[in-house]
């Protein structure tokens, strides 16, 4: 039984692996105890059934069906593509303590070698903006908070 830390991680997972493999897959429930996915192919028997584990982030796979009983022409020709989000998390970390961090063609590289699927040019500049976001922050958040620095300065 595979065990991951959060929900967020275990989506990721199974994002990429649908990248990978060049599938689609239907959330099938999704809440803070438990996420189900299947094929989107109404006949096939992949699935997966996680369940949190309680008073934790950590969610289970309790049900795993690895193999795909649909025909191999009934998967699409691109899958499921990760979101700028999921990706973002994973090359978050390439973006602390350094000026710049890794350019959009570098992640596309990065997810092709770490993780053997492509992605788009554009997927790749948007993971970076959110990955340079949650390391640094947003601008218009960080401009928002001046007004309110200089009234506690006057009044100090």
């Amino acid at each position: 039984k595979k065990e991951f830390i959060t929900k967020l991680q275990l989506k990721a997972t199974f994002e990429i692996c649908a990248m990978k493999h060049n599938f689609d897959y239907k959330v099938i429930k999704s809440n803070t105890r438990v996420w189900s996915i299947r094929c989107s192919e109404k006949a096939c028997k992949w699935g997966v059934y996680a369940k949190n584990l309680k008073g934790s982030t950590c969610f289970i796979i309790k049900k795993y069906v690895a193999e795909h009983t649909c025909a191999a022409s009934s998967k699409t020709k691109v899958g499921r593509t990760a979101s700028a989000k999921t990706i973002g998390n994973l090359i978050l970390q390439q973006y602390e303590g350094v000026k710049e961090g890794p350019k959009p063609n570098d992640i596309i590289k990065t997810m092709r070698m770490d993780h053997g699927c492509e992605i788009s040019y554009s997927l790749a500049w948007e993971s970076r903006e959110y990955a340079v976001n949650m390391v640094r922050g947003i601008p218009e958040k960080s401009y928002a908070k001046i007004p309110k620095y200089l009234h506690m300065l006057k009044a100090a």
